[in-house]
């Protein structure tokens, strides 16, 4: 497991290409989860206060945006339309599938119409870490 600030310094590496719209206050977290019907993992919350929206070396990370847009809700809200279990939320859309994160055990899973699974990582840290490890090795190749 990864630490915050492993993931912190990882993202700072790469200041260069990076791209946050800058955390969000407890209010919007909350209002995300009213909205969502969940209780955000705090990983996910840590996430939102420190970040807010975007991401590194080309991963965008769903959260709360600017101009109160919130993309994390738009995009849940739209798979729960095709059957997307009501307890996760939509945290990266890859085109032909998405990362969604499980507000009951904090678990990071891929999910796409046929509702299979073939990744899953133990959190969000880890997700994310391992996540911008794999897309440096490919941004530098």
């Amino acid at each position: 497991m990864y630490s915050f600030q492993k993931l912190e310094d990882l993202i700072s590496k790469y200041s260069k290409v990076k791209s946050f719209t800058g955390g969000v206050n407890g209010k919007k977290i909350a209002y995300i989860e009213k909205e969502l019907n969940v209780i955000l993992p705090e990983q996910y919350k840590w996430f939102l206060a420190k970040y807010g929206y975007g991401g590194v070396l080309g991963i965008e990370i769903l959260g709360a945006a600017l101009n109160n847009t919130y993309p994390v809700i738009e995009y849940t809200q739209n798979c729960r339309e095709y059957n997307l279990n009501k307890q996760w939320i939509v945290i990266e859309n890859c085109d032909e599938y998405y990362y969604c994160l499980s507000c009951e055990d904090g678990k990071v899973r891929d999910w796409d119409l046929r509702k299979k699974t073939y990744y899953e990582y133990p959190n969000f840290v880890d997700f994310l870490y391992e996540t911008i490890m794999d897309s440096a090795e490919n941004w530098q190749e």
